[in-house]
Formats: C-alpha cells, sequence, structure tokens
C-alpha cells in the first residue's frame, strides 16, 4: 500500500512538472566502500599505484575507476546501464525512407522510430503524461544513456503488452524527460518480427565476402607451413599407460566427438608405443555435445616457447579513430588450421577409453600455441591499415564504406593466399556497431559492452 502510494505521488509530481526522485538505501555500497580506495573499491592506497587509474568504468564510461566502485551506481541503486542509438540511414540514392512503425501500447496506437541501437523501448514524459495516465509508473532499475553516452533523465518505467500484426509482447518501457521521438528498441522488434529487418540499416555496403571468396567459408582447411614444437634441452618424457575415467552417459557423445576429428584430420589414432603420452578430458558442453581436451601440463613444462607479446585490448582500440564501418572475421577452429610436422605430432600423443590418438593440427591446450597463432596472424595482415587481431578474430574498419571496403577484400585475399578459412556464422561484414573485445564499437566512440563476458573479473 506504502509502494503504491509513492508511485502515485512520484507520477503526480511529474505530470504537474515537477521533478521525481526515486531514493533508494545506498548503506550497502557506503559501507563496502568504507576505509577503502575510491576507485578500485580495494585497500585504501595511494592514487598513483591504484590498478584502476587507466581502466575505464562499464557503467558511466568514464575512467579512472571500476563499476563497482563507480559514484553514479551507488547513487541510483541501478545495477545495469542500457543505451539509446537511433539509426540514422545513409543511403547513396538518398531515396527518402520513413523508419517508423505504428503499434498499440496497452490498446492505444503509438507511433515509434525504429531504434536497433536502444537496449529499451522508452517515451517522452509528454506522451506518458497524455496516454497513460492511469499507468502505474515504477522506479527505473538502469541508467539510460543517449548515443553520446551520456545518462538520460529517466522519470521511471511501467510494464504493458505491445501489439503489432497480431504478434504482441510484454515489454517494459521507460519513460524519459525531454526526449522528442518514441522509440522501440531492440526487445520489442525482435518480440514483434521487426528484427530482420534490421540488416537494411545497419549493413550499409553491398560487398559480400560470402560471395565474393567462397573458398573463405568452405569448412577447415589446412594452412601452408608446419609448426615444430621445440623441447628445452634434457626434457624428460612423460606418459601414462590408462585412460581417466569418463561417465556412461557421455562414452557415445565423446566416441563421436573423436571420430569427426579423425574425419576432419585434426587428429589420428596412434598404434605404436610412444615416450609422450598425456590424458584427454571430456568436458560436456550446453548444446549436448562434448568438447576433447587435453591435459599437457607435462609436456608444457618442457616446451620453448616463441614469446611473441599479445596486443593489449587498450592499445588495439586506441587505434580506432574516426572508424565509422567495421566487419569482424573469425576463423574456423584457428588453431586447428596450422599443421604439426610428424615428431610434433606424436608429442601431443593422448589417451581416452577408445584408444589412444595424436594431433595433426596444433592443438589448444600447447602454452606456445597462443604466441605462434598470432605470429602467423600478424604476418598475414601486416601493411594492411585498418585491422586489429586478436587471436582467431580480426576487425576491419574505415571512416568510410570505399576505404572499409578495399581492406576487407585485402584481408580476404590474404587469408585466401595462405588457405585460411572463416567461420561463417560468427563472421559480420559492414555494420555501423561492433563488439569486440568486450566494448561496443561505433562511430561516435567506443564504449565497455555490459554484456560481455570478456569484461575483467576486477572490473565485475
Amino acid at each position: 500500500m506504502v509502494k503504491s502510494c509513492c508511485a502515485y505521488e512520484c507520477k503526480e509530481k511529474f505530470i504537474k512538472g515537477g521533478s521525481v526522485s526515486f531514493h533508494r538505501k545506498n548503506n550497502e555500497n557506503e559501507s563496502r566502500l568504507h576505509g577503502k580506495c575510491k576507485w578500485c573499491g580495494k585497500q585504501r592506497h595511494d592514487k598513483r599505484v591504484c590498478p584502476a587509474r587507466d581502466a575505464r568504468c562499464r557503467h558511466c564510461s568514464k575512467i579512472l575507476h571500476y563499476a563497482k566502485a563507480c559514484i553514479t551506481k551507488s547513487q541510483t541503486g541501478c545495477s545495469e546501464v542500457a543505451y539509446l542509438g537511433v539509426v540514422q540511414l545513409e543511403s547513396k540514392n538518398k531515396t527518402n525512407i520513413d523508419w517508423t512503425v505504428t503499434v498499440q501500447v496497452n490498446h492505444k496506437n503509438i507511433k515509434f522510430k525504429i531504434d536497433s541501437g536502444a537496449d529499451h523501448t522508452v517515451l517522452p514524459a509528454n506522451v506518458f503524461q497524455n496516454v497513460f495516465q492511469n499507468a502505474k509508473l515504477e522506479p527505473p532499475d538502469k541508467i539510460l544513456c543517449g548515443p553520446d553516452r551520456n545518462p538520460l533523465r529517466t522519470i521511471g518505467k511501467f510494464k504493458t503488452n505491445i501489439e503489432y500484426k497480431g504478434k504482441n509482447c510484454t515489454e517494459e518501457i521507460y519513460v524519459i524527460s525531454n526526449l522528442q521521438t518514441c522509440l522501440l528498441g531492440k526487445p520489442s522488434l525482435f518480440s514483434l518480427g521487426l528484427g530482420p529487418n534490421l540488416n537494411s540499416i545497419c549493413q550499409i555496403s553491398a560487398a559480400d565476402p560470402k560471395a565474393k571468396f567462397p573458398e573463405l567459408f568452405k569448412g577447415l582447411e589446412v594452412m601452408k607451413g608446419c609448426y615444430s614444437i621445440k623441447l628445452k634441452p634434457g626434457a624428460i618424457p612423460f606418459a601414462i599407460i590408462s585412460p581417466r575415467r569418463v561417465p556412461i552417459p557421455l562414452l557415445e557423445q565423446t566416441k563421436a566427438e573423436l571420430e569427426r576429428m579423425v574425419e576432419e584430420k585434426v587428429i589420428t589414432p596412434v598404434l605404436k608405443p610412444t615416450e609422450w603420452c598425456a590424458p584427454a578430458v571430456i568436458v560436456p558442453k550446453s548444446d549436448g555435445y562434448v568438447r576433447i581436451c587435453v591435459d599437457l601440463i607435462e609436456l608444457n613444462k618442457n616446451v620453448m616457447r616463441e614469446l611473441h607479446p599479445l596486443p593489449k585490448a587498450e592499445y588495439s582500440l586506441n587505434l580506432l579513430t574516426g572508424a565509422k564501418i567495421f566487419s569482424k572475421l573469425d576463423a574456423n577452429s584457428g588453431f586447428w588450421q596450422i599443421p604439426l610436422d610428424k615428431k610434433s605430432s606424436y608429442l601431443t600423443t593422448f589417451i581416452t577409453p577408445f584408444g589412444r590418438f595424436r594431433f595433426q593440427r596444433l592443438p589448444f591446450g600447447i602454452s606456445s600455441a597462443p604466441e605462434h597463432f598470432q605470429i602467423r596472424m600478424s604476418q598475414m595482415l601486416e601493411g594492411v591499415p585498418g585491422t586489429i587481431c586478436h587471436m582467431g578474430d580480426i576487425l576491419i574498419w574505415g571512416s568510410i564504406e570505399e576505404e572499409h571496403d578495399q581492406r576487407l577484400i585485402e584481408v580476404c585475399n590474404r587469408l585466401k593466399n595462405s588457405s585460411m578459412t572463416l567461420n561463417a556464422k560468427k563472421s559480420i561484414f559492414s555494420q555501423t556497431s561492433i563488439k569486440f573485445l568486450g566494448h561496443r564499437i561505433d562511430g561516435q566512440g567506443i564504449y565497455p559492452d555490459c554484456c560481455s563476458r570478456k569484461l575483467s573479473a576486477d572490473n565485475e
């Protein structure tokens, strides 16, 4: 009853033109940060040695502090940041296309602008006041930011039914002060069947690499040049004679995965004695299949690493000044495209309940694998401007469409000459906004992707 009265009082103040503030208890945040560094949230120390001095907060997108110490988060009590980003179509033929749609919100016709960059559907304050006087306004639980990444004045939210051409969904709509247009966000767009049309908005290039370079998407291939695993002087071989136990429910999937890897020539059976033999570790996947991992810890103790520096995300992202159009290429099981020489292949022998096998391609568990793969990718793309390579992910960008397309074609030609193939499902082309290295990138800047799992644990 008290909550209802508070909500009613807030709405009345808002309708009369006053400001509405939702007060939340911040005792938990205050006690958590008491006696601790206000930038990183850890034990208090000198700012010059604070680990957060170069960090970017994933809540407010500002630097010099972690999200867990964010003042904006503490003041609002909101646990997430959501973004609005009005999409503008840039068409060569200058066709006037009105990206609006009329949908029914609680049985009332409302004209929305399609906004594929918006994480939520939003209404201007005056529309809420005129059309939804009886709706119960609740405090916002998220910080909504505009295209410039600055927080908007969010009055509140309400849950309602949205209907369009026989399809309906229940969504939370946020009410924004000083907003000029009703914006239909991504969740509502896809629930109402409008999502597929977004490709015509975001995809602005006519170039289709899948059609121009079909050989890049034909499956797992073998790159040129074998890799040789170098052992330290005095390396002592290690071998086990019995496999680790595999749960009975996973035996069938394990056998099927081994057969698939043999068919793709990633591994091959071993029938003669070997000095090295490691145990296989079977990891169940969420899709019902299994992943064959190999515990190569003993071999890795004796592997000579190439010690090639892996590029830092912060440095790579700073290269994107002026970027407006993006493509991201994903190598198809990148390590498995690099062949091993025969001597190195026997070093990777592993044992399973179905016998022994050895890798014919570079396995994921070798300590030198990431460095060698990065070396190959860096050498392959050397001299191509507007490209970043982090392991199996290649980001290509340009300030205009023609510049982007030239770079994309050059990269595809180099991949073709190296016999590397790409994952068609994970590769995306000619986008105005893209996710890369735990960040969302568009023509307006770079900001943390709150939903990404690649964010460091310290910034959680």
